[in-house]
């Protein structure tokens, strides 16, 4: 089958057009030769139609020899050769078809005896056919090009979810660890905070699972699992870790990618309130500006040099959450950091993102 002319539209409108050629071929001829205008219209209307089914085999003929794709003597060879074939079949048609006009009395008189008039048909027949192979070719060439662009585009975005899937996996396994090193420290001294640390770490998981692989969730879902880790670890860092947020309640329903703001609240714990005595709370702003999504994360840190290497792994949370964001949405979203001598703060905007 020919898929660029398969529906009954599409048909329809390709023998619409082979009809209106013929036409325009019959009262060139007509006016060129001095036959009879109706007779010679009607021999050439439905010679068009004829000439349009035999170019439809065009398609089948570029399909397999691939013009473009052969020498330029072969291609020529390839297509003057059809073009001269189907241009004495298109003859043999035109000629079979006059005579069989005249004899169901539909034309007065043949217009194949008018001398020289059978030339032009032949010359049309060929440069048609010619035309269609070309044609045929460009479209099966664009279509296969289309095709290849198709699949690296299909390639790179499995690679991407693939890139995806890695990097939301790299969660800091150490939280889990001292998680249950407090749970099981407890169990002897507090058994009740022991419960209530289990029931949050529960909460956590489970609905970081939920929407581990979901593209996008909203703002109050990631504030919701957010709380779930605070809560896990206030229970071993006490009173001196707090989270203050400051939310616009306009900016709840939009959605960011899962597990993006829980990242920058461990880096805050670990790298921050963990090495503090006393600390102001954390601080998480989420506001809408400028058609755009605005979450600011800050906490104090200590200005003392650590004793030694830096802790392992200070920034891999962010560098990771700043590849998930370029991967997503490129150059519409932003992800940076900055550091003071007493203050640490990550800064993400990104493009708005309506919930379904």
């Amino acid at each position: 089958m020919n898929p660029f002319v398969k529906t009954l539209k599409q048909l329809i409108v390709a023998y619409l057009l082979w009809a209106a050629l013929g036409g325009l071929l019959g009262v060139l001829l007509a006016q060129l030769y001095q036959t009879d205008f109706l007779d010679t219209l009607l021999l050439n209307l439905l010679t068009g139609l004829l000439l349009g089914f035999v170019s439809a085999s065009a398609y089948f003929v570029s399909a397999n020899a691939r013009i473009t794709q052969q020498g330029f003597i072969t291609g020529v060879f390839i297509v003057g050769g059809s073009a001269f074939f189907i241009g004495c079949v298109f003859l043999l048609l035109y000629k079979a078809l006059d005579i069989g006009l005249v004899n169901a009395g539909l034309q007065t008189g043949s217009a194949t005896s008018t001398p020289g008039i059978l030339l032009p048909v032949f010359v049309v027949g060929a440069i048609v056919y010619a035309f269609s192979l070309v044609l045929y070719d460009a479209l099966i060439s664009a279509r296969s090009l289309k095709g290849v662009e198709q699949r690296e585009a299909a390639k790179e975005l499995w690679a991407k979810h693939a890139e995806l899937k890695a990097l939301r996996a790299q969660i800091n396994p150490h939280f889990l660890f001292n998680s249950l090193n407090s749970i099981s420290a407890l169990t002897s001294i507090n058994a009740e905070k022991a419960r209530a640390m289990v029931i949050e770490l529960s909460q956590f998981y489970r609905e970081s699972l939920l929407v581990s692989d979901l593209p996008f969730i909203s703002i109050g879902r990631e504030i919701s699992i957010c709380k779930h880790f605070i809560a896990v670890e206030s229970i071993r860092y006490g009173d001196k870790l707090q989270l203050a947020i400051d939310c616009n309640p306009t900016a709840l329903n939009y959605q960011i990618p899962p597990l993006c703001l829980q990242p920058l609240l461990e880096n805050a714990i670990k790298h921050g309130i963990s090495q503090l005595t006393n600390a102001e709370p954390i601080n998480l702003k989420i506001d809408v500006q400028h058609n755009k999504l605005y979450l600011l994360v800050s906490n104090d840190i200590t200005n003392k040099p650590h004793s030694g290497e830096k802790p392992e792994g200070t920034q891999t949370g962010l560098e990771n959450l700043r590849a998930r964001i370029a991967l997503l949405f490129g150059e519409d979203a932003y992800c940076a950091w900055s550091k003071t001598d007493s203050k640490f703060q990550v800064e993400l905007i990104f493009p708005l993102t309506e919930g379904q």
